[in-house]
């Protein structure tokens, strides 16, 4: 093991021998750093490091998991004793030989659930979480063909949070490999971005702990009142005085961390706040590969190719105040906002001032590396949806008169979006082409589009364009058939049928 190490250009280390081709570890370091020896075994190297130049002193362990299942009690029982003799900032890195949940696997037969719960015991009594990863999403392989290999992450690294105050910026990578069948782990404590707290850039949103704070309602009574500026306007001025609070009080960590930890004890726990930092830096996009398959990771170039790849797919920032907002506040800000609203429906304002869009990206996978691995969330204006609530009620009056069982149009250029990576705004673009989720109008769009579509069906059926195929005892004629957002277009199987 020395002499491994010493070839990958670490002359200190500690190492522990091979069990003939079996076993062995070997923690190695360059200078700059000061390592003092805790307790190792054949399992484990566990050292205190001290950073000569930052004056920082933090725990790592470099781990290997028990091979065999029956014997890896002993290795969660390990993690348990380490955890006990520790107080310090803590990363653990090795290779677990287990995984966290079912999907971290493929191939073969399914993991017990009981193997992965007895892993993610351990790591909660550590209070470990895992880092994240940017690469491939598994870390071992074993055969060459697609339908008989099987890919597993059972390498990775877990930390507390206090070595995530240390190194806010970390970033882990799943490395290429030439021969073995494990990808290497490499874990960059330097990695470029800010993973921590909320930026200046960042946009405001206001979050729901702020109204069982009587200060803010003062606060926002005050601001309110204190200018005669019409109600978009207002609202920025107020997210700016209001941004803050924006780390205040357990409602927020709950927001933010979106899971309910109140069984882990009082709900103002330092475990309760920091699992929902975690949450947040390990939802952070670190890369995305651009359609060349290049990886790109700065954060300027990341927001870019994000709007570029919705730009492209549907051809604001909204105010950041949300439904809950109105409803506890409507004594001071409702007849501002009906006055508002009302001035754009008698058409003496412009709801172009109200009709932007926020994109917020939700990942379909862990880790993804390419946008279309995102759900695209759009989040409208509430003072856009009051005055389109308006219009659809008045629109249903009239809605059997103008369709027939079908669907929706659109008016181009009409509202702005912007892609929100990482907490952030990206540029503002107008699209070409689509129907907005989260728009009140859209499903009423969307039937005139669909009408529009089917009647377009008929009259080509009636030229003779079209024959449609017939069905059933009764022999009845069909050409299509719509179902929600789904079309299937019947017809024979003719050249001309098939250019149509």
């Amino acid at each position: 093991m020395e002499s491994i190490r010493r070839q990958c250009g670490f002359i200190n280390g500690i190492d522990i021998a091979t069990d003939g081709t079996k076993g062995g570890l070997s923690l190695g370091w360059k200078e700059g750093l000061t390592l003092h020896l805790r307790s190792l075994s054949k399992s484990h190297i566990d050292v205190e490091v001290e950073d000569e130049n930052e004056r920082r002193l933090w725990k790592f362990t470099g781990f290997y998991g028990a091979p065999i299942e029956s014997d890896r009690k002993e290795s969660w029982d390990l993690l348990r004793l380490l955890k006990r003799e520790n107080n310090k900032p803590w990363l653990v890195v090795g290779d677990f030989n287990e995984i966290l949940f079912s999907f971290e696997k493929m191939g073969e037969r399914i993991r017990e659930e009981r193997q992965m719960a007895a892993f993610r015991k351990a790591l909660d009594y550590c209070e470990l979480s895992d880092l994240g990863f940017v690469g491939h999403w598994y870390t071992w392989e074993r055969g060459q063909f697609v339908d008989t290999s099987i890919r597993e992450r059972l390498d990775r690294g877990v930390a507390n949070t206090g070595w995530w105050d240390l190194f806010p910026n970390y970033k882990v990578h799943h490395l290429q490999h030439s021969f073995s069948d494990y990808y290497p782990v490499m874990v960059d404590t330097d990695g470029s971005g800010n993973m921590q707290g909320r930026a200046e850039q960042d946009s405001f949103r206001f979050n729901a702990n702020w109204i069982l704070d009587t200060e803010v309602e003062e606060q926002i009574q005050r601001e309110w009142n204190s200018n005669s500026l019409d109600v978009p306007a207002k609202l920025r001025r107020m997210g700016l005085e209001l941004n803050i609070k924006a780390d205040k009080e357990e409602l927020f960590w709950e927001q933010r961390a979106r899971v309910n930890w109140l069984r882990f004890g009082d709900r103002n726990t330092k475990f309760f706040h920091n699992s929902a930092i975690h949450y947040k830096r390990k939802n952070k996009v670190v890369g995305l590969e651009n359609e060349t398959g290049v990886l790109i990771t700065d954060e300027t170039e990341l927001s870019k190719l994000a709007t570029t790849y919705f730009k492209d797919l549907f051809s604001s920032q909204p105010d950041g105040f949300p439904a809950i907002f109105y409803q506890k506040f409507w004594h001071i800000v409702g007849e501002d906002v009906i006055g508002y609203c009302l001035a754009i429906l008698n058409d003496q304002r412009n709801i172009e001032e109200v009709n932007n869009t926020s994109i917020v990206l939700i990942p379909k996978e862990n880790s993804p590396k390419s946008l279309n691995k995102f759900r695209p969330i759009s989040l409208c204006n509430v003072l856009y949806k009051i005055v389109l609530k308006v219009l659809v009620n008045r629109f249903r009056k009239v809605l059997n008169f103008c369709i027939a069982d079908s669907q929706g149009a659109f008016v181009l250029g009409s509202v702005a979006y912007t892609v929100v990576l990482n907490g952030k705004n990206g540029e503002e673009f107008r699209p070409q082409r689509g129907l907005r989720q989260g728009d009140p109008l859209s499903p009423y769009l969307f039937l005139f589009c669909a009408e529009g579509f089917s009647r377009l069906i008929e009259i080509a059926k009636r030229n003779g364009r079209l024959t449609g195929t017939n069905v059933g005892r009764g022999n009845v004629s069909l050409s299509h058939l719509f179902f929600g957002d789904d079309s299937m277009l019947l017809e024979l199987p003719r050249l001309k049928g098939l250019i149509i």
